[in-house]
């Protein structure tokens, strides 16, 4: 079965002539597939800041460093900037 048949099942409220795309014309599929991606490379590197022999100031900072980078780039992924 096809996704858009899953997803006309799931959103039953849409109509029938309704794209189901995401941002920048792709599919809800790949966009959420993307966003997934993002948070979990976003979540490796602050599992890796974790372990750097460094004091723990520089270590907070290095943690906002990648949350902001992370947000920023899920945020401009999803065409909010």
């Amino acid at each position: 079965m096809p996704p858009v048949v899953e997803l006309r099942r799931i959103y039953p409220s849409l109509p029938e002539g309704t794209p189901l795309k995401g941002p920048g014309g792709m599919s809800i599929i790949i966009s959420i597939i993307i966003s997934i991606l993002i948070t979990g490379i976003a979540v490796l590197v602050l599992y890796l800041v974790q372990k750097l022999p460094i004091d723990s100031t520089m270590k907070q900072m290095a943690q906002v460093v990648v949350v902001v980078v992370g947000v920023v780039s899920l945020l401009s992924y999803l065409d909010v900037f």
